[in-house]
């Protein structure tokens, strides 16, 4: 056997290290590898170490392990001592964690510097251009139609992945609108799990509707974590059950901090430069977030500003150039064939060891 290998972590989520301490005694399995990330099952919850261009996560440590993919394999074991995690590969990997940084991923309300309507006008700004960089994946399309504004939409510019949220999403923005919990749990199960990747689209738009709404102390932040939380666990893949379920006690990615607290904040070139490097975050997770997030924070200024929209316009934005029949056909689409299939491919594949969900909101 090779000598072990040591790997300092640099930083550590005050959830992940509570976890890991919670239970000294406990083992893990190496869950899956990637290039730049991997994830640890510690029990029924999911640990993950990230490489630093990543970022930091509500359950990761920060380490370098774009090096390791040959020495780790999925089943690995896992152990907790003194010095941080050991994994016991091909060669035994110790991640020390004795200088890594410790961080709160809790989002705390924020009070804008210059008032609510300047958080909408803000929204309109960064949108423009956030927009104008987001790609075909995902929910990028339907970025650019919001940050378009009042250019209408056509049902053969959008794909069936996006032909078939647009509508899920507007009735969740009804919903929340109107407080409504039962409604909101029908739109939400539309949404988890839909989309392709390790965390779908749909699940990256909850995630940043939830850093929306609870960065401006909006009430309805509750409901819509409530109504995720009722949803169940095997319907998405345990990595993005994992990031939902911390988003439901208001615990998110440093790089969401980083954008939410420059919309808060007088400074429209911060904002604008955080914006345009979170679309480019993944595939599309850094465009379904942004999404999520610009519709969770108008939804809270519409209300602050008592009913004045100074944002954007999110059923003018989404609404289809024409109506025919080729509604009708979409919706058949989507419940046949490869279509559906690619909806479904997540759920599929979705582990079911995560069964814990949070029940308590700060």
């Amino acid at each position: 056997m090779l000598g072990q290998l040591i790997v300092e972590a640099t930083s550590i989520s005050a959830c992940a290290l509570k976890s890991l301490n919670s239970n000294p005694g406990r083992r893990g399995v190496v869950h899956d590898v990637h290039r730049r990330a991997l994830n640890i099952l510690w029990d029924s919850e999911l640990i993950s170490v990230v490489s630093p261009e990543l970022g930091s996560f509500p359950n990761a440590l920060v380490a370098r392990v774009d090096r390791l993919a040959e020495l780790l394999r999925v089943g690995d074991k896992v152990f907790r001592v003194s010095e941080g995690l050991i994994v016991q590969g091909a060669a035994p990997v110790l991640f020390d964690l004795r200088q890594a940084a410790c961080w709160s991923p809790i989002l705390k309300p924020a009070a804008p510097a210059d008032g609510w309507g300047a958080v909408g006008m803000r929204l309109k700004f960064v949108l423009r251009g956030a927009g104008a960089r987001a790609g075909a994946e995902g929910f990028g399309p339907l970025l650019a139609a919001l940050a378009l504004g009042s250019a209408p939409l056509t049902p053969e510019s959008l794909s069936p992945l996006c032909r078939y949220a647009r509508g899920k999403i507007t009735a969740l923005l009804r919903a929340l609108a109107a407080s409504d919990a039962r409604r909101l749990i029908r739109c939400v199960r539309a949404l988890i799990g839909l989309g392709a990747g390790l965390t779908p689209s749909g699940d990256d738009l909850l995630v940043g509707m939830l850093a929306g709404l609870a960065a401006a102390a909006d009430a309805r932040a509750v409901i819509l974590a409530r109504a995720i939380l009722a949803t169940p666990p095997n319907r998405t893949t345990i990595l993005a059950q994992t990031l939902l379920r911390h988003a439901c006690e208001f615990e998110f990615s440093a790089r969401l901090h980083d954008v939410v607290s420059a919309f808060f904040a007088p400074d429209p070139y911060t904002l604008e430069r955080r914006a345009l490097a979170a679309v480019a975050w993944g595939e599309s997770s850094g465009a379904d977030s942004l999404l999520g997030l610009a519709l969770g924070l108008d939804a809270a200024v519409e209300r602050r500003c008592q009913g004045t929209r100074l944002g954007f316009d999110m059923e003018q934005a989404f609404h289809f150039k024409r109506r025919s029949r080729r509604s009708k056909d979409d919706r058949e689409e989507l419940t046949s064939g490869n279509a559906r299939a690619v909806f479904d491919e997540n759920a599929k594949r979705a582990d079911s060891n995560v069964t814990r969900a949070a029940h308590s909101f700060r």
